[in-house]
């Protein structure tokens, strides 16, 4: 299956049909015919029109790409994750096409409990864990009104232990689902747009440089001060960039 994606992505180079809509049809056959730059227009039309969809953000991305244009490409591929944490085929080309960015940053270890769980937290978009948990929810209905109802202890001790996980299960389907959510509203992580922009110890541009980035680097946003941005970097480094020189995922 992954073979025959990187074929049709990189070497035909047709996005995925999903689109309905007139816009999106011409999108994808401007994308199809090597139109890059019509096909971007396109779909940065059907965004603001239609309003944001996971596989507007993922075409666009490819588009992006065919066009050299790495730091949208990974722009929009996450923004794509954002709205589906799950989108498979998004994640393979964000790590295909940051493989190729200039910046091979070390990230902080993290506790492989707290990976665990984010990577369980981003497994369905927010609006789907609260699907769940609301399924969830009708069966701890189920589980107590067996639970108080019925006679035979067998089914009574079936009814408790089912309320008892579900609720627990409903409490943590909800508690991903706030996070997801807030995920996507505090949107505080951003990608170099510039092909090379220096980091300041302080916001300005006389202040000293600390370290480079490219285009393509994901950092995340800390502060703002007038026109420049406190940001900190996968290996915990922070400095100040110019705002013009990053997009907000």
């Amino acid at each position: 299956m992954r073979y025959i994606y990187i074929v049709l992505c990189y070497f035909v180079g047709v996005p995925l049909l999903f689109a309905q809509t007139s816009n999106q049809q011409e999108a994808i056959k401007a994308y199809s015919e090597g139109k890059y730059e019509k096909s971007i227009e396109l779909y940065e039309k059907i965004l603001h029109e239609e309003g944001e969809a996971p596989v507007i953000y993922y075409n666009l991305g490819n588009a992006y790409y065919k066009d050299h244009k790495i730091g949208k490409s990974i722009l929009n591929y996450e923004r794509a994750l954002l709205l589906l944490p799950n989108y498979a085929d998004a994640k393979f080309n964000l790590e295909f096409v940051q493989s190729q960015t200039v910046d091979k940053i070390e990230t902080i270890p993290t506790f492989f409990m707290k990976r665990w769980v984010l990577n369980l937290q981003h497994l369905f978009s927010s609006n789907t864990w609260v699907i769940i948990g609301v399924i969830l929810f009708f069966c701890f209905i189920g589980g107590i009104s067996v639970y108080f109802f019925v006679q035979k202890i067998v089914l009574r001790k079936v009814g408790f232990y089912v309320a008892l996980s579900t609720f627990v299960l409903c409490l943590l389907c909800n508690i991903f689902a706030y996070r997801e959510k807030q995920n996507y509203l505090q949107r505080d992580r951003a990608v170099v747009m510039e092909g090379s922009v220096s980091v300041k110890s302080t916001p300005d541009k006389e202040g000293s440089e600390l370290f480079l980035l490219h285009e393509g680097t994901l950092v995340r946003v800390k502060n703002k001060l007038g026109e420049w941005k406190e940001i900190e970097i996968a290996d915990g480094n922070v400095g100040w960039i110019e705002e013009k020189s990053i997009e907000i995922i």
